[in-house]
């Protein structure tokens, strides 16, 4: 009953979503590019907490880096600092603001011997990325079918075309049901599974995969 009365919402976010994808296909939206390598990490449900151990999981495999965080409020800023520092090592930082291109200029300013991992950054369009890792609910990988707030859709599928590598993140699902439909949307992308492990995430399938994406990502800028 509740998402009849909400799928006319669905139906305008979804519209309105494709029409900024668009925008930025066509170059009508700049596409700005960072002088560092930048990652980002992003899933096309709502799916927070996969998105936060695996970018914590990255930081800590890079050594070096910035995690850029898009928040609203004084307030995010806050509760965000308080969970990323009791993990993060020392020479990565959480850098927040409410534009990613100010933010990440600012940090390349600083220092250019880094890198910037976008948190939740699938829909940051904006910012130019060498690697884009989408993250894959176990559970519920392609929600429900339906976009936001009806549903837990925040992108079209076929937005998946996008992705550089995908990480699915076991927690009892059909993990080859859910590759081989991962395989129609794109069959050259490659996909690493993982799992929770306590507060954090690790990698069971693929970690030389990740491995070699991430040289790429740097070979760029030697």
């Amino acid at each position: 009953m509740k998402q009849i009365f909400l799928a006319p919402l669905s139906c305008l976010y979804g519209l309105i979503l494709i029409s900024y994808r668009l925008l930025y296909k066509y170059k009508i939206f700049k596409i700005h590019k960072i002088s560092v390598p930048t990652i980002s990490v992003g899933s096309i449900t709502s799916f927070e907490k996969g998105i936060t151990y695996f970018v914590l999981y990255l930081s800590k495999l890079i050594k070096k880096g910035v995690c850029s965080h898009y928040v609203y409020k004084k307030r995010d800023i806050v509760i965000l600092k308080k969970r990323y520092t009791k993990v993060l090592e020392n020479d990565v930082s959480l850098v927040t603001g409410r534009n990613r291109i100010k933010v990440a200029r600012k940090i390349v300013s600083k220092n250019r011997d880094t890198c910037i991992i976008l948190y939740d950054g699938f829909q940051t369009l904006s910012l130019a990325r060498e690697l884009n890792i989408v993250l894959i609910n176990g559970v519920e990988p392609f929600g429900d079918g339906l976009f936001l707030p009806a549903g837990r859709l925040k992108f079209p599928l076929s937005a998946l075309n996008k992705a550089n590598l995908f990480v699915i993140i076991k927690d009892d699902g059909d993990i080859e049901k859910i590759k081989k439909r991962l395989t129609r949307i794109n069959p050259e992308i490659p996909v690493i599974e993982a799992k929770y492990k306590k507060e954090s995430i690790e990698i069971i399938k693929g970690k030389e995969i990740l491995g070699d994406a991430l040289q790429r990502c740097w070979s760029k800028y030697r």
